[in-house]
């Protein structure tokens, strides 16, 4: 079982932070769009080009329970858990950086803000999917 932390239009997705950036590319070749957090049975490959790095998710089943987390913002970082394959497109305004994984199940990801001027959320891929974890059960509290 497959599941997306955002919805994956019919058409796919891709991402580019600038003419020169790496480019970051999903194809879906199942035809359909694929709603956030619906696991669906497919096949997923990666394909790293010199400059395009390329998701391709085609009819099939895989065994295994496989997140995939795909960002055009600001970023994030892998807190906890497995990374399987990650691409990224760095530059831009600020901290821009689109990114593109595959993680395994029990993986604590931490989206980061416009020069991390906000405080950021945190997503874990369980066997039911990708959910919000609140930061109170994540990071420790100072009391003064």
């Amino acid at each position: 079982m497959i599941y997306f932390e955002c919805e994956l239009p019919a058409t796919g997705w891709s991402a580019c932070n600038g003419a020169t950036r790496r480019k970051l590319v999903i194809v879906n070749k199942l035809g359909v769009a694929i709603e956030a957090n619906c696991g669906i049975d497919c096949r997923i490959a990666k394909i790293d080009g010199a400059h395009e790095s390329v998701l391709l998710i085609t009819p099939g089943h895989d065994s295994r329970t496989l997140g995939v987390f795909f960002l055009n913002g600001y970023g994030y970082t892998v807190k906890e858990g497995t990374e399987i394959w990650t691409a990224s497109s760095i530059g831009g305004y600020g901290n821009s950086e689109s990114r593109i994984g595959i993680y395994e199940v029990g993986t604590l990801i931490y989206v980061h803000t416009y020069k991390n001027r906000r405080a950021g959320t945190y997503h874990r891929l369980t066997n039911e999917g990708w959910t919000e974890v609140p930061a109170y059960e994540i990071e420790e509290v100072e009391y003064v």
